[in-house]
């Protein structure tokens, strides 16, 4: 075939190769890689030889070959590099998950902001995890249904997880999940290098570096205790989620809001003495809170006076700090005259 009817016949795959998409009302996006294009990439490619060819002089010819194929091969190779750093990230997502949760209730619906790209509704990418971690079970029934959902991290799901509508049952193709939004468990993690937090506070801990989207719902989280922290500890499958993390900062923190969350400030507190004999410290000053909260119940005056310190330059959590260290004497544990006043001068701007 001449270089002018190969072109014709790439421009034509191409044309043919998108329109449908169109038609169907979706949409391919370039920065994404989108799965849509992958049939017109191959006329594409049809198109780029031909006109390659269609250049007379060899030596431009083979340079601007040599230019497509060195972008082709770093472009395959940062997207291999993303991709691994993405799955990295997610597998300590996960671990750090399973050392705050022992369980999680069934039926409960996730709200997951990863600190990686936006996923937008590809919610296999936080419900399949949750339920390999936490409700996988082999069954015979067919489509499966799995115990624990997702919503994405989207202005119309906020909007009715606000109102807290029970969503209902929701199928495709092979499986099928219960979406409540009036039964949620929010966790994000707002860096990489940082930790996991879920919203299990009343009201929760929110981070000065959180987004505006899980600050707004984080209070709708938890509200029938979903983290169950009676039971073994999970043990996330290697081949799925990789070696288990060092542990280091996280692993403290993690531990310390499972314990909290049971009442045990005693172990609250020998978590964070640990943690700081090993100089270790969060990138996120909000993992603070349920140290400040048990040095302040166990008249760990020094300690106090310390974190108070460190919070100094940021405004917002010295008020969330004071805020629910004035809140402890109504979930059961009351603070001292001598505490409440020193929390006080610590943390109240």
């Amino acid at each position: 075939m001449l270089p002018s009817e190969v072109a014709m016949v790439g421009l034509i795959g191409v044309v043919g190769g998108l329109a449908p998409i169109v038609m169907a009302n979706r949409y391919y996006t370039f920065d994404a890689y989108s799965h849509y294009g992958l049939p017109a990439s191959l006329s594409a490619a049809l198109l780029v030889v031909a006109l390659l060819q269609s250049i007379s002089a060899p030596h431009i010819r083979r340079a601007l070959l040599a230019i497509l194929i060195a972008c082709s091969t770093l472009t395959h190779y940062a997207v291999a590099t993303v991709a691994a750093n993405e799955q990295a990230i997610i597998r300590r997502f996960w671990w750090q998950v399973a050392w705050r949760a022992p369980s999680i209730l069934p039926g409960t619906t996730l709200l997951v902001e990863y600190p990686v790209s936006y996923y937008g509704e590809d919610l296999e990418i936080v419900w399949g995890p949750a339920n390999f971690l936490y409700g996988i079970e082999k069954t015979d029934l067919f489509p499966t249904w799995y115990k624990l959902s997702a919503v994405p991290v989207r202005e119309d799901a906020l909007r009715e997880i606000i109102v807290g509508l029970n969503f209902g049952p929701v199928t495709y193709r092979t499986h099928g999940m219960h979406v409540d939004y009036g039964n949620l468990l929010v966790i994000s993690q707002t860096a990489p290098e940082g930790c996991v937090h879920a919203m299990t506070g009343y009201p929760p801990r929110i981070s000065s570096q959180e987004s505006s989207e899980i600050a707004l719902v984080a209070h709708r989280s938890n509200r029938n205790n979903n983290i169950q922290v009676d039971g073994d500890p999970r043990e996330p499958p290697v081949l799925i989620f990789g070696p288990e993390p060092t542990h280091d900062w996280c692993y403290s923190y993690e531990k310390a809001e499972l314990a909290l969350q049971r009442g045990e400030m005693e172990e609250v507190a020998s978590l964070g003495i640990q943690a700081e004999r090993l100089n270790e410290a969060p990138v996120d000053t909000v993992e603070w809170m349920p140290f400040i909260q048990a040095y302040a119940f166990l008249g760990d005056e020094q300690r106090i006076e310390d974190l108070g310190s460190r919070l100094s330059a940021d405004a917002f959590q010295r008020q969330q700090a004071c805020r629910i260290l004035s809140e402890m004497p109504e979930r059961g544990f009351q603070l001292s005259q001598r505490m409440a006043t020193i929390a006080f001068n610590q943390f109240y701007d």
